[in-house]
This record gives structure tokens, C-alpha cells and sequence, in this order.
């Protein structure tokens, strides 16, 4: 048999439909189709909007009263027409809503596996921001932990410079002879920038003999 199921009117809380015409035909009821539905509804008490939807809809040019009835209705309508057609459509009726179901199912379980993906997707996503962040944290870590070493060493060679009088007494001389040699060099040079090639002269000469007292220094101990 072929009656098909409308799956695009909202009957009640139901969406799956078909249209009593269609049944009507297939029952070989004998009775005038408009006839035949207007007394199935009265002597069944079937109830507008829950058990089924009355559209209208047009024929050459002609309006016609169509019903669309949920499944349950067709179901007892295709029982109290008691005959073999009747036990055939009930049949199929049944087997349509079983299938339906377990589309349903198949839907809702795809669906439900679709956002377990997405969840998995994003929660790696997260992870590995996360694992990145840690990583970063970890190369900051090294270097704070370098500087403070540096610092540490810094610290300890000022104490030991700041406890040597003598030494600074010799660094202060180097200085001032240092800069002295410079101011002396400026005077001399007709260069441009006098000032500037002197105090870079006076610094670069404090450097260098700083750097020789101190071997002078350590090979003393």
C-alpha cells in the first residue's frame, strides 16, 4: 500500500500525519468521503487541533476541505471500518510509527554523538592553549631563574669591591688619571665632538686598566 506520512504538520504534539482523503480511497468505505469523515469525528469524539487540522485547498480553481489526521487517529479510524482493508492499514500504520522511532533514535543518538565531538574538540583545543601557556611559563621560569644568579653574582662581587678600600682608593686614581689623559687628548684634537671623543677616551682607558688591576689583584691571592 502507499498512503504517504506528512511529516510537516503540527498537529498538537504530534508531526506526523496523513490525509484522511488518502484513507478514505484505500478503505473502499463505500460512503461519500466528506460525509464518511465528518461522522467518524462526531461518533468518535476526535477533537480539532489534537487529532487532526482541517486545510483548505484548492482544485481548479475550486476550495476542498482536506484532513490531516495523526497516525492514532488513522489507526482507530482503519479498526472500526472493520474489513481486511482496514487490518491492512492499521498494520502498515504501526509499522510506519516504529520506523519513525527508531529514525528518531538514530537522529538523537547522532546527534548526541555530534556533541560529544564538538565537547572532545574544544576540551583539546583548551589543552593544548593550556600545555602552551605551561610551556611559556616554564622559559619565563629559566630566565627569571638565570637573572636572579647574574644578580646574586653582581651582588656579592659589589659587596667584595666595597669592602677593599684600598682597591677603590686605586680605582678612584685610575679615574681621575684616566680622565685627566682625556681632557688633555680633547685640548690637543681638532676633531669635531671634543667633548664626547674625550669622555668616550677617558672611559674606554678606565676600562682597560680597570680590567688590569683586577688580573693584578687576583694574582696577588
Amino acid at each position: 500500500m502507499n498512503i504517504t506520512i506528512y511529516s510537516n504538520q503540527n498537529i498538537g504534539a504530534e508531526i506526523n500525519s496523513v490525509n484522511a482523503r488518502d484513507l478514505h480511497e484505500f478503505l473502499n468505505s463505500g460512503q461519500d468521503y466528506s460525509e464518511w469523515i465528518k461522522n467518524r469525528i462526531n461518533k468518535y469524539s476526535f477533537t480539532e487541533n489534537q487529532d487532526y487540522i482541517i486545510q483548505t485547498a484548492y482544485t481548479k480553481g475550486r476550495p476542498r476541505k482536506e484532513y490531516f489526521i495523526t497516525l492514532d487517529m488513522a489507526k482507530e479510524l482503519c479498526m472500526v471500518e472493520n474489513n481486511e482493508r482496514g487490518k491492512e492499514a492499521r498494520r502498515y500504520f504501526i509499522e510506519c510509527e516504529k520506523r519513525l522511532t527508531r529514525l528518531k533514535s538514530i537522529e538523537q543518538t547522532n546527534r548526541i554523538a555530534n556533541l560529544e565531538a564538538i565537547a572532545i574538540s574544544k576540551e583539546n583545543y583548551h589543552k593544548s592553549q593550556i600545555n602552551g601557556y605551561k610551556a611559556q611559563l616554564a622559559k619565563h621560569n629559566e630566565k627569571i631563574k638565570l637573572l636572579k644568579a647574574k644578580l646574586t653574582i653582581a651582588e656579592n662581587e659589589a659587596k667584595n669591591l666595597s669592602n677593599d678600600k684600598e682597591l677603590l682608593k686605586k680605582l678612584e686614581w685610575l679615574f681621575k688619571s684616566s680622565l685627566t689623559d682625556g681632557v688633555i687628548y680633547a685640548i690637543n684634537s681638532s676633531r669635531d665632538k671634543i667633548i664626547n671623543d674625550a669622555l668616550k677616551r677617558a672611559t674606554d682607558e678606565f676600562m682597560s686598566n680597570l680590567h688590569l688591576l683586577k688580573i693584578n689583584e687576583r694574582s696577588k691571592q
